[in-house]
């Protein structure tokens, strides 16, 4: 069994890939703040996770698969944001009632782009919040997630392993890092520097399990994975890229192809053509169509099937 495992993160209306290609799903992430109109109440799907009892039954979410459900905190990564909205038992209270297995503690991403003060301030909120969980959470059977925070260049850092340590001496069993989805669309590397400070502190305590949010880069999964060989991450990968007007395809080789280009649009008909994936073989070159919702999801299932065999070509 492969050690690294693949979430898919869950948005509304996604399609259910589990239910279509169940032996290609590790494992899913819902967000919290997915579970939530923009005014705070709770959608349609919280409604029925509640009266369920069950995060898995709504969305029929077999029992060997995973679910984490995050906090959500990366709505309030943006500088302007000077307090989060929600709080750690708000969110605490909502693992309880849909019977979460595994929920992410409440924390606050940093950015290199605020000052001090804020990024102290956030610091030290995300670690407040991970006592604040650790407290609610006693006597409960739900694993949290302490997810880790931290600013700074080129190995030299404030949080990310500190943070990592101070939560793992105060019970935590799993790590995660966020705040990093923005970073990594152009420096990889820093990027890596970072994940790097968390697991030289994990090494040191043997058994922790370590979730990387919102990283796709399979150039950096791979490079983690020779660093600390088990691990999860999330993202949404083939979600976005099919919105973004993209077609995935791996065939020993990764391509992305643009609809609307005109070389992309020859190539990528070509090898729709031969596609074995559920999407092609029921709409076939129908889902390099743009606008109509059920082609859509539909090229969001051929992306993931490809991206999926992507990633386990790779880790």
């Amino acid at each position: 069994m492969n050690k690294i495992k693949y979430f898919i993160s869950h948005h509304p209306y996604d399609p259910k890939y589990w239910e279509l290609m169940n032996d290609m799903v590790d494992g899913v992430l819902i967000s919290h703040k997915n579970l939530h109109t923009k005014l705070g109440n709770p959608t349609q799907l919280l409604r029925q996770m509640k009266e369920s009892k069950s995060v898995r039954y709504p969305l029929s979410i077999d029992s060997h698969t995973p679910v984490i459900i995050d906090s959500g905190a990366y709505q309030f990564v943006h500088p302007q944001c000077r307090k989060l909205t929600v709080t750690c038992k708000d969110v605490f209270d909502t693992y309880k009632a849909i019977n979460a297995e595994k929920g992410v503690h409440l924390d606050w991403p940093v950015l290199e782009t605020l000052n001090y003060y804020w990024k102290r301030k956030r610091l030290n909120v995300t670690e407040e919040n991970a006592k604040e969980f650790i407290e609610l959470n006693d006597g409960n059977d739900l694993t949290i997630i302490g997810a880790v925070q931290g600013y700074g260049n080129n190995g030299k850092y404030r949080g990310y392993g500190k943070m990592a340590e101070r939560f793992i001496n105060w019970g935590y069993e799993e790590i995660g890092i966020g705040g990093l989805a923005q970073l990594a669309r152009g420096k990889q590397k820093e990027v890596f520097l970072r994940i790097m400070d968390v697991i030289k502190v994990l090494r040191e305590y043997g058994d922790i399990s370590f979730h990387v949010f919102g990283i796709g880069s399979t150039g950096l999964l791979t490079r983690i994975a020779e660093e600390y060989p088990h691990f999860s991450f999330d993202n949404a990968t083939p979600t976005f890229s099919a919105i973004k007007r993209e077609i995935l395809f791996f065939d020993g080789v990764y391509k992305r192809y643009k609809i609307g280009k005109k070389k992309d649009n020859a190539e990528a008909r070509k090898l729709l053509e031969a596609c074995e994936c559920y999407a092609c073989k029921k709409y076939g070159l129908e889902i390099m169509k743009m606008g109509r919702r059920e082609l859509n999801v539909a090229r969001m299932i051929h992306n993931y099937y490809h991206y999926y065999r992507y990633i386990r070509s790779s880790l």
